[in-house]
C-alpha cells in the first residue's frame, strides 16, 4: 500500500509537471514510475503503463539534453536555462572515450588521432563475488599517435575538430586531462580565440611559455607568438624569466605526467587553467571575427582524456543539425 500512495504521488506531480511545461520535472517523474523496481510493479502504474510511457515521451520531446545525447554519443549535462530557442540552454558534453561513436562528429585524420584501449591493474578492493587477486580495467584514452619518418606528415598538420554547437559571443570552455612524454606545443582554438603553450626543448627555433590571441587563420599559428616566447629572445634577456610574474607567462608543461587543462573564452576575457590553477587571462574583443570550430591541436605525441565542452547552444544550429536530423 505504500508503494501504490507514493506511485499515485509521483504520478500527480509529474502530470502537473507536464502541464505546467516543467520538461525535466516530469520526465524524471515518468521515468521513475517506468524504472524504479517496486514503482514498476504496483497495480497504480501497471494500469497506466501505456499512458505514463506516453507522457513520458511528451516530456522527453522538450529535452534538449536527451536529443543530444543521441546526437553526439558523449555525455550530456543540463547546466542552466530550458529555453534553447532564446538562446538560454547551457550544456555541457563530455566525451569519455568508452564508445568509438564518441568521434563521430569530430574531424581527424584516421591513424593519426584515435581512441585506444590501456589496460591498468586495479588497485581498490574487489566486489562481492570478484575473484581476489590482481585485476585488470580498460580504460579508454585519445591518442595523437607518432608521425611517419616523413618529413611532411608532421603530427601539427592533424588536428582535432569539432563544430561548435555553442552560441559564439557567449561563454564557451574547453577542458581535457593530457600526457605527453615530451612536450612541445599545445594549440586550443574556441571560435577564433586561441591559446598555444609552447615548451623549451633545447632548439634555438622554438621557446616556452602562453599566448592568447584571436584569429580565425590557424595556418600558422606559430607567426602569432610574439618573439619574448623564443628561446632565441628569452637565452638573450635572463631577467625576463624571473619572478612570479614571469613564471605564469613562461609556464610550461612537463612530460611524463597527467595535467587538467581548461580554456574559457568569456564574453571580455580569455583564459588558461591548468590543475585548476590559472594560468593566463587576457582581455578579448567580442567584434572580432569569429569562427565555428573548436580545435585541439598538438606537436608532438600524448594521449587525452576526459573532454568537456561547455556552452550556450546556438538556437539555429541546434534546429539544423539536431531537430531536423531526428524528424527525418
Amino acid at each position: 500500500e505504500e508503494f501504490e500512495r507514493h506511485a499515485e504521488d509521483i504520478y500527480l506531480r509529474a502530470s502537473r509537471a507536464l502541464s505546467e511545461e516543467r520538461w525535466r520535472d516530469a520526465y524524471d517523474g515518468f521515468s521513475d514510475l517506468l524504472e524504479d523496481e517496486n514503482l514498476r510493479e504496483t497495480r497504480y502504474v501497471e494500469k497506466r503503463r501505456d499512458l505514463i510511457e506516453s507522457q513520458r515521451k511528451q516530456a522527453e520531446a522538450h529535452l534538449p539534453a536527451l536529443k543530444l545525447r543521441d546526437y553526439y554519443h558523449g555525455r550530456i549535462e543540463h547546466l542552466a536555462g530550458m529555453n534553447v530557442r532564446r538562446g538560454e540552454y547551457r550544456v555541457a558534453i563530455s566525451f569519455d572515450l568508452d564508445d568509438p561513436r564518441e568521434l563521430s562528429r569530430f574531424s581527424y585524420t584516421p591513424g593519426r588521432v584515435g581512441i585506444v584501449a590501456v589496460k591498468k591493474l586495479r588497485f581498490d578492493v574487489p566486489a562481492p563475488g570478484e575473484e581476489d587477486g590482481p585485476q585488470t580495467v580498460v580504460e579508454h584514452e585519445l591518442s595523437f599517435f607518432p608521425p611517419e619518418r616523413i618529413p611532411e606528415d608532421l603530427l601539427a598538420s592533424h588536428p582535432l575538430r569539432i563544430a561548435s554547437p555553442f552560441v559564439p559571443y557567449r561563454e564557451i570552455s574547453l577542458s581535457f586531462r593530457v600526457r605527453w612524454e615530451e612536450p612541445l606545443a599545445l594549440l586550443l582554438s574556441l571560435g577564433g580565440t586561441n591559446v598555444v603553450v609552447l615548451t623549451d626543448d633545447g632548439r634555438r627555433e622554438n621557446g616556452r611559455g602562453v599566448h592568447i590571441w584571436q584569429s580565425t587563420d590557424l595556418s600558422r599559428p606559430d607567426l602569432a607568438v610574439p618573439p619574448e616566447h623564443r628561446k632565441t629572445w628569452i637565452d638573450a634577456h635572463p631577467k625576463a624569466v624571473r619572478g612570479e610574474a614571469a613564471r605564469r607567462k613562461y609556464f610550461q608543461f612537463e612530460g611524463g605526467r597527467w595535467y587538467r587543462v581548461r580554456f574559457v573564452k568569456g564574453e571580455k576575457k580569455a583564459a588558461l587553467h591548468v590543475d585548476g590553477r590559472l594560468v593566463l587571462e587576457r582581455d578579448i574583443e567580442q567584434y572580432r571575427p569569429k569562427g565555428r570550430e573548436i580545435v585541439i591541436l598538438t606537436w608532438t605525441p600524448c594521449v587525452m582524456d576526459e573532454i568537456r565542452i561547455e556552452g550556450m547552444l546556438d538556437p539555429e544550429w541546434y534546429s539544423k543539425n539536431v531537430t531536423r536530423s531526428r524528424s527525418r
